[in-house]
C-alpha cells in the first residue's frame, strides 16, 4: 500500500501544482497526504498517541491560508 500511496501522492502533486499557482490546490493536497499517511499508519497499527492526531487540525488550517490569500 505504500507504493500505492507513494504514485498516488506523486500524481495527485502534479496534477494539482505544476503549472499552477498554489491555492485551493493545497488542501486539496493536503486532504489527500493526510488521508493516505493515516490509512497507512491505522493499517500498520503503527499510531500509539491518539490524542497526537488533534495537531491535524492546525495542520489544515495552516494550509487553507494560501487559498485565503490567493
Amino acid at each position: 500500500m505504500e507504493i500505492i500511496g507513494s504514485l498516488i501522492m506523486a500524481i495527485s502533486q502534479s496534477i494539482l501544482f505544476y503549472g499552477k499557482e498554489i491555492g485551493i490546490s493545497m488542501i486539496i493536497f493536503e486532504a489527500i497526504l493526510n488521508a493516505i499517511l493515516l490509512y497507512i499508519l491505522y493499517r500498520k497499527n503503527k499510531i500509539q498517541n491518539k490524542n497526537g492526531l488533534l495537531l491535524l487540525i492546525p495542520i489544515i488550517l495552516l494550509s487553507s491560508t494560501y487559498h485565503i490569500r490567493k
